[in-house]
């Protein structure tokens, strides 16, 4: 192998391990964030009284305090908004990077994520729009 082939095989490498990483620490800590969540809607909805509920879902805003203890809002359109902005930005990051180090495997990595994050937004417009309906 060449001088520069071995140079962009440790970048490459060196880079994948560093996302990798960064993602697995990421997701480790929103794990933890929502079964700290699940945890506490579990014991709100333990120690609420079957008046307190009645009350609850009765009132002009049931619907949204059900959605809420439950955790029913985080699949709304909200989530697959902010997922649709986070791949958007790492899509155009990852094509910034493609574009200053001359790695094309780095570009389509950039693609895939920009049209995911463009399938996320979709995704959102029309959950939004059927919710609607």
């Amino acid at each position: 192998m060449r001088e520069y082939q071995i140079d962009n095989l440790i970048a490459i490498s060196g880079s994948f391990v560093i996302v990798l990483t960064i993602t697995l620490l990421v997701l480790r800590s929103w794990r933890r964030a929502f079964e700290a969540q699940h945890e506490l809607r579990r014991q709100i909805i333990d120690k609420m009284t079957p008046e307190e509920i009645t009350r609850i879902v009765s009132g002009a805003d049931g619907a949204r305090a059900v959605e809420a203890l439950t955790g029913g809002g985080e699949s709304g359109p909200s989530g697959a908004i902010g997922r649709g902005v986070i791949l958007l930005l790492i899509g155009g990051g990852l094509g910034v990077a493609a574009a200053m180090s001359h790695l094309p495997l780095v570009g389509v990595a950039g693609m895939i994520a920009f049209a995911s994050g463009l399938g996320q937004l979709v995704i959102a417009v029309l959950m939004k729009r059927e919710r609607q309906a």
